[in-house]
């Protein structure tokens, strides 16, 4: 199972904007998502019903998304008349059960890349970043083999 079925399973709708239609589309099937990068953005969003609506903002005559709630990034926001709305309690648990399906699924792996420095006391001196991410191994040999 993908984490994005996962997410669907979870009671997540797949939210994403149609560039062709300029509209956005939600659905409880996760076959809308498209790979990322095929136009340069974000290919879909994943929203909870039971959080509050999805707020829709109409640009240059196209839908596009308004807002969102992020675990690592942002514990609300404020709405128009500047009142600070927060993330609900609901999308929070929910979150942590897709978090956790996650981190079961790709394991914790150090990720090492070569760096050439941009710095004027090592300038053009290779170096090396470690990091630690989540990944599955099929990722991994993705980003290992093919940059």
């Amino acid at each position: 199972m993908t984490a994005a079925q996962k997410a669907v399973d979870l009671g997540f709708t797949v939210v994403k904007e149609d560039l062709t239609s300029g509209r956005a589309i939600e659905s409880k099937d996760n076959r809308i998502i498209s790979p990322y990068g095929k136009y340069n953005h974000p290919s879909c969003y994943f929203h909870l019903p039971e959080a509050g609506d999805i707020r829709i903002l109409t640009v240059n005559g196209k839908e596009c998304l308004d807002y969102g709630y992020t675990a690592t990034g942002n514990s609300g926001y404020h709405d128009e008349n500047k009142k600070d709305i927060p993330r609900p309690d609901c999308l929070t648990k929910v979150h942590n059960s897709l978090v956790k399906y996650v981190k079961k699924a790709a394991p914790y792996t150090v990720s090492v890349e070569i760096f050439i420095s941009t710095k004027d006391e090592n300038h053009g001196e290779a170096f090396e970043y470690r990091h630690k991410e989540y990944i599955t191994k099929t990722c991994l040999n993705l980003v290992n083999n093919e940059g």
